[in-house]
């Protein structure tokens, strides 16, 4: 429907353009038809007189002559270049360039780059020109090539034009762009006819411009390109929001406990700064929810009451079924706290999460931001510490200052955590790296 619809405005442009060049063809041919009785006048004066005749008649013909060539060169077509406008084309990114000392870098050929330029799409471009051409062009033509510096590879239009006082020399072409690799001409221009024609006060002007092939393919360039920005802001999320644990956890016995309404405990869990985490899981259901929901609470086993972000997810072989809820929360050791009503009992008994009597839930643990894990982690780094110093100074006060065998690997083992955690922080593997 929509192309049907453009071919029609094309041919309503293409019928309105045609009507115009008819229009002016009548006016210029009434102009030419009043100058061509004035030329046919002179002429027959020129052929009835003799040549005694005709010096006197000099001055009248030449005037008559003057006002034919005058009225000739006021004779001009008022006609835009042939141009449709299609929707389904989209308009080109467009930019200049000009490459000044021309004679120099000439003998030097050394290539000359335009700066990084972006498109409508979010890709770079730039412009790669050989003064005295590139490969078996050298020394006879001007070589110029267009080049995808970073962004969606794929096919595009593009177009180079050197511009010029009194004509322009134009190159367009569709290729497929693979990153910094450029397509154009080895020949684009001899040096000679540079020479003679476009070259001024030493410099040569560019323009060159790139677009989708239409407006289909340019949706698709737009979605990659979005596809890849959500990457980049995903990762540096990462980065200024760590996570300190990350694990996917196995719960066995769920048909049993979701009858009996038991708890289920997972693994003691330990994160990367120093604190241990369970999991207590209700597949029948905790309270007032027993027989309504499967109910999930986090447990910081021990460690520093401190805010983190908590994500559980139930994982499924359908991604689109993946339940997953998230809290910010000042969690306080040995108060678990988390969602009662997570998911519903007819959910979790016919829609397929639990497989061979096990649950899959995927538990995440993060900090506010890097700078807070790095304050959790000296906290936990200081409290060790003081335990340490606190032991020793009994020691001491029982007369046996010596350091135990138990204590001196502790010390070693909390310089090495110190140095391995500062390295690893924004280091650390995506979660989907550790399932």
């Amino acid at each position: 429907m929509m192309v049907q619809q453009e071919l029609k405005e094309i041919h309503q442009q293409f019928h309105a353009k045609t009507a115009e060049i008819n229009a002016w063809a009548d006016i210029l041919t009434n102009k030419l038809d009043k100058h061509q009785f004035a030329l046919l006048s002179a002429k027959a004066t020129v052929n009835k007189n003799s040549p005694a005749e005709l010096v006197t008649k000099q001055s009248e013909i030449e005037r008559s002559c003057t006002q034919v060539i005058d009225g000739l060169n006021t004779i001009s077509l008022n006609v835009k270049p042939n141009g449709f406008k299609s929707n389904l084309i989209p308009e080109p990114s467009s930019w200049k360039f000009t490459v000044n000392k021309y004679s120099l870098v000439r003998r030097t050929n050394e290539v000359q780059y335009s700066e990084l330029v972006k498109d409508d799409i979010g890709s770079v471009w730039r412009l790669e020109v050989h003064p005295s051409g590139f490969d078996d062009a050298k020394n006879t033509s001007l070589s110029i090539f267009l080049q995808l510096y970073n962004g969606i590879e794929g096919q595009y239009h593009y177009s180079i034009e050197l511009l010029g006082s009194s004509r322009n020399h134009h190159y367009e072409d569709e290729a497929y762009f693979e990153l910094r690799k450029g397509w154009g001409q080895n020949h684009f221009i001899d040096l000679k006819s540079l020479q003679d024609s476009f070259l001024e006060n030493d410099g040569l002007e560019l323009q060159f411009s790139v677009r989708a092939l239409n407006l289909i393919d340019k949706y698709e360039k737009m979605k990659k390109r979005a596809d890849h920005l959500t990457a980049e802001v995903e990762q540096l999320i990462k980065t200024a929001h760590p996570d300190c644990l990350t694990e996917v956890i196995t719960i066995r016995n769920v048909v049993d406990a979701i009858k009996s309404s038991a708890c289920l405990y997972s693994d003691i869990l330990n994160d990367d700064i120093g604190g241990r985490w369970r999991l207590q899981i209700y597949p029948g259901g905790n309270a007032e929810c027993k027989g309504q929901f499967i109910s999930i609470f986090i447990e910081l086993c021990s460690g520093i009451p401190n805010r983190y972000d908590f994500t559980v997810a139930m994982m499924h072989q359908n991604d689109k079924k993946v339940v997953k809820k998230s809290q910010e929360f000042c969690i306080q050791p040995s108060l678990p706290f988390g969602w009662k009503t997570f998911l519903g009992r007819e959910d979790l008994i016919n829609n397929g999460y639990i497989q061979k009597d096990s649950l899959l839930i995927r538990l995440t643990i993060k900090p506010p931001d890097a700078t807070q894990k790095l304050y959790y982690f000296r906290q936990y780094h200081d409290q060790a510490f003081g335990q340490m110093y606190r032991q020793r100074k009994e020691s001491v006060i029982s007369n046996d200052s010596k350091a135990t065998t138990s204590q001196e690997p502790l010390e070693s083992r909390l310089r090495k955590t110190s140095i391995s955690f500062v390295k690893n922080l924004f280091t650390k593997s995506s979660s989907t790296d550790q399932q």
